[in-house]
């Protein structure tokens, strides 16, 4: 029996800024500083399940997913990128770089679909497309509304998929969406080459980049 052990760590990406601000009387000067974090952004629990435990076999699963949600406060409208990046057992991976969603034998991160849910909403992939349509190893979100005074608390919940996929197939991903690599015609819809059994570890970031 071969098995893909795949631990998901979450990793907190939040942008910090400084801000001195000077307060003046008729008689003195005084400072002091004001420390401020905008955009904030934070994992709201560990990926769930913590970790994929995949038997490397014939007849497996074509793909694995893992969910977790995060939380941003933002006074700006701002970005969110989430992507995973192998950090254990990355040379034992061989990719099919005539996959459409890995395009080169140096996009290994590419075997990764990442799906963000819609605004306000970790269970909705299928509202707006530009959040939750999938994306090879790296998914980006522009655009979206600063949240003070707009979402209850000042904050906003996002829902963030990502889905170890050896075989592109149509439909399979929330909101009805086909594997990013998916090739109708049925060719290179596989995405490793070689996937040894072992242990492998995933690194998955969300990064806040306010749009000014």
């Amino acid at each position: 029996m071969r098995k893909l052990f795949v631990p998901i760590f979450a990793l907190l990406l939040a942008l910090a800024f400084g801000a001195a601000v000077m307060a003046q009387s008729a008689d003195d000067n005084d400072s002091f500083e004001v420390s401020v974090t905008n955009p904030y952004v934070q994992w709201d629990d560990a990926f769930t399940p913590d970790a994929l435990d995949v038997t490397v076999e014939p007849g497996m699963d074509r793909q694995y997913s893992v969910t977790n949600s995060f939380t941003v406060a933002s006074t700006t409208p701002f970005a969110i990128e989430v992507a995973a990046e192998w950090t254990l057992g990355r040379d034992e991976i061989d990719v099919n770089p005539d996959n459409a969603a890995i395009g080169a034998e140096v996009n290994i991160n590419n075997v990764f679909d990442i799906q963000i849910s819609s605004r306000g909403d970790i269970g909705d992939y299928s509202t707006y497309p530009a959040l939750s349509a999938p994306a090879a190893g790296t998914k980006t979100a522009a655009g979206q509304d600063n949240t003070l005074a707009v979402e209850p608390d000042d904050a906003v919940q996002y829902g963030a998929t990502v889905t170890l996929v050896l075989v592109d197939e149509q439909h399979e991903l929330p909101g009805d969406y086909n594997t990013s690599g998916w090739d109708s015609g049925g060719l290179d819809n596989r995405r490793f080459d070689s996937l040894p059994d072992g242990d492998y570890e995933v690194n998955v970031t969300v990064t806040i980049s306010e749009e000014l």
